[in-house]
């Protein structure tokens, strides 16, 4: 638009392709146009901004109640030196719970746990994959429908979790159908989902 208007018509009137009249309307009708666009543009991303607002702590909610229940599922993968699986007494115990448990996890090597036993029965499995494969489709429709207004650091590992699910979930469907007895298997990509999770938590 700004090509046509700087460039274009000031070359078509100086070559007499166009005469000076008409020449002011269509540059005139131009600029009109590009304020109209320019107004519809700042009016939707203002709508955009002021809807945002209205679900913003609901949304933030929401994906780190998605975190923390995937954290739980991934530590009963792990050994730690707490559980916080069925005997915490209130929602703020479980959270320091799972605050100490990430503490210890994100500090080094990730030991398997429970994650052993799927190794060693991979009947077990297929109830397991299930529920990464459901943690990554929620954290994937959260993205898709408020990516644009998450912070870039949340959007990277929010990523990164998802692509790291994605390779929990066909390491585990590798077990079941191959027998393998090969921990780092489980244990790469759970320590990359731990890492990201300790980034946002």
């Amino acid at each position: 638009m700004l090509f046509f208007i700087f460039v274009v018509f000031p070359n078509l009137l100086a070559n007499g392709i166009i005469d000076r009249d008409l020449n002011l309307n269509l540059f005139s009708e131009t600029w009109g146009l590009l304020f109209t666009l320019l107004f519809f543009v700042m009016l939707f991303e203002l709508k955009d901004i002021l809807e945002w607002k209205k679900v913003e702590s609901r949304v933030k909610w929401r994906i780190g109640w998605e975190i923390y229940a995937l954290f739980g599922n991934i530590s009963t993968l792990c050994e730690v030196d707490t559980h916080t699986h069925g005997g915490v007494p209130n929602l703020s115990a479980w959270k320091d719970s799972q605050k100490r448990q990430l503490e210890q996890l994100s500090k080094g090597k990730v030991v398997l746990g429970y994650g052993k036993e799927l190794l060693e029965n991979s009947k077990l499995i297929e109830g397991y994959a299930s529920i990464v494969a459901t943690r990554k489709n929620a954290l994937s429709g959260l993205e898709d429908k408020y990516f644009r207004f998450l912070n870039s650091e949340v959007q990277c590992s929010l990523m990164d979790i998802q692509i790291e699910l994605e390779r929990l979930y066909n390491g585990l469907k590798r077990i079941e159908l191959f027998d393998i007895k090969d921990e780092n298997v489980l244990t790469e990509p759970i320590e990359k989902i731990i890492s990201e999770i300790a980034k946002i938590r």
